[in-house]
């Protein structure tokens, strides 16, 4: 007994793997970004800021990893400041200000006004870029979508020198 069933699947749109792509990256990123949220104690907030002041005397190194004396001195300082009470905004603000050593004693660039565009930038930069790639390959594959004709083949067994039945020149095929 063989019943035979007609299937009326749908092909599947080419932008729903996108779309499901899409969806698990922002529940990642969403799941990523709510931790546990525990107030950091004075020491983490010490070691946090030191890692993001730059050292006066050292190229490219935070006060954290430097050893000079001004980078000592600095840390003393913000342990001292965390002491007293003064928020991280606080006392980058007071690092970074003219007075002191300027908005280059910071190692991480600010989140908003101009300095928001070093984290923005590369973001939309790879979403146009992903964006080019897939129109550049969906036109490349629509283009070379041609199915041979029977010219084609006639073309092609003539120029190869091979009979209609054979698969190589000179006419002894494989079985």
């Amino acid at each position: 007994m063989s019943a035979s069933r007609t299937s009326t699947s749908r092909p599947i749109p080419l932008w729903l793997p996108w779309a499901i792509m899409a969806a698990i990256v922002v529940v990642a990123l969403a799941v990523g970004s709510v931790g546990i949220n525990e107030p950091p104690t004075n020491a983490e907030r010490v070691q946090n800021l030191t890692r993001s002041i730059r050292c006066p005397q050292c190229a490219g190194q935070s006060v954290a990893e430097s050893d000079v004396s001004v980078s000592r001195e600095i840390r003393r300082d913000i342990a001292q400041r965390v002491e007293q009470g003064q928020t991280d905004e606080e006392i980058r603000a007071y690092y970074s200000s003219d007075t002191v050593y300027g908005p280059d004693a910071l190692l991480t660039p600010p989140a908003d006004g101009v300095g928001g565009l070093v984290w923005v930038l590369p973001v939309v930069a790879i979403a146009l870029a992903a964006v080019g790639l897939t129109l550049a390959f969906r036109r490349w594959a629509a283009s070379g979508r041609r199915d041979a004709t029977d010219e084609d083949r006639a073309l092609v067994a003539e120029a190869l020198d091979v009979p209609d039945g054979g698969t190589e020149p000179g006419g002894a095929g494989r079985p």
